[in-house]
């Protein structure tokens, strides 16, 4: 049973029913019992881990097998509320891409792997599922640059499972084939040395933990068919500079980009309606944010530890902008200078941006 923190109102789920307000468990440092917004609490810098319960014994688990009984750990995917929906079926025809920064200069080429039938990794574990195949484990494959066939025994593979690659320190490179559509939860969770990885139109969800802990991830495209990234999904990842959400992405659900301390800007699609808790919290680099006129909240801490945070760029209006439900301890977003969408050069004072000749952000003079 939860509590809202904003109406008192008791309930079972995420969403407040009385109010809207989004709420989730408190996270707490388990060495001081602080509560902890970020990745790290602030009282004794011990850094926070979710603790996972074996539902046969009740043993702490921390990999894919429970070490008192040897249960596999299992958990339930989370997915965000529809309590937006109304938002989320906005017209978003009117799109812009996240190269528009000066900053950056990728091209989503840069982490692909070569491919084909012929260089898959042998050694493998598959499960079948109602679709065809799952990955289920690295088996005895011993590549760094893992790629993943498009079947097995005849069959299409449609997803990598859970805990499939969790922790292992060998893999560098993983290559996901078209047909995939799902990542598991904590599938490549603390593959510190993984670098590259591409995720294939297609996939419609990224699992909680799907990606936390791999420190040395640099870049990250999400297609457009994607529709749900899951809780923590990127937190942890130190090393990401570079991420593109793709379109069909309605909510960021909450830690999913906590921790990215290298990430220093954020294109959120239009179409995005929910910033989840802490989504972004402890992101140190973190300078400039494009924001889209469909969102509609934004959770406690979303920005929370963001203290380098001086430009957002909404593309909206201030009547938009002012109906936008920001939750507790977003200082930092509310102290960075907020830029409105203009096509062309306004009359009115203020500050305000468009898109340049060069398809670039551009700041109007006053």
């Amino acid at each position: 049973m939860m509590k809202c923190g904003t109406c008192g109102t008791e309930f079972e789920g995420n969403f407040c029913p009385q109010c809207g307000a989004k709420c989730t468990p408190e996270r707490v440092c388990r060495n001081c019992g602080e509560k902890v917004y970020g990745l790290f609490c602030t009282r004794c810098g011990t850094r926070y881990t979710s603790e996972r319960v074996c539902r046969v014994c009740g043993e702490k688990v921390y990999g894919r097998f429970c070490t008192k009984c040897g249960t596999e750990y299992t958990e339930s995917p989370v997915f965000s509320g529809d309590i937006f929906a109304e938002f989320a079926a906005r017209d978003t025809s009117d799109k812009f891409d996240s190269d528009r920064f000066d900053t950056d200069t990728s091209e989503p080429g840069d982490v692909v792997l070569p491919s084909s039938e012929t260089n898959r990794s042998r050694g493998l574990e598959f499960e079948e599922d109602e679709d065809g195949y799952m990955v289920s484990s690295v088996g005895t494959c011993t590549d760094t640059e893992i790629v993943i066939p498009s079947e097995h025994d005849g069959k299409p593979v449609t997803g990598i499972g859970d805990n499939a690659f969790e922790g292992n320190p060998e893999i560098r490179g993983i290559e996901i084939p078209k047909g995939v559509t799902y990542i598991g939860n904590y599938a490549f969770c603390g593959c510190g040395n993984l670098k590259n990885v591409n995720i294939p139109d297609g996939v419609e969800y990224v699992g909680i933990y799907a990606f936390s802990e791999c420190v040395s991830l640099e870049k990250v495209f999400v297609p457009d068919s994607v529709t749900t990234i899951g809780a923590d999904a990127f937190a942890g990842c130190e090393g990401l500079a570079y991420v593109e959400i793709g379109r069909g992405v309605n909510a960021v659900e909450d830690y999913a980009f906590s921790g990215c301390s290298s990430l220093v800007n954020v294109v959120l699609p239009e179409g995005v309606t929910c910033v989840g808790d802490s989504s972004f919290s402890d992101c140190a680099s973190l300078r400039c944010v494009v924001i889209p006129g469909s969102l509609r909240f934004v959770g406690n801490s979303a920005f929370y530890g963001c203290g380098a945070l001086s430009s957002v760029y909404f593309r909206g209006s201030y009547k938009e902008w002012d109906k936008i439900r920001i939750a507790d301890d977003n200082g930092e977003l509310m102290r960075a200078r907020i830029f409105i969408y203009c096509e062309t050069r306004p009359s009115a004072k203020g500050f305000f941006w468009h898109y340049g000749e060069a398809g670039r952000i551009e700041v109007w003079p006053n």
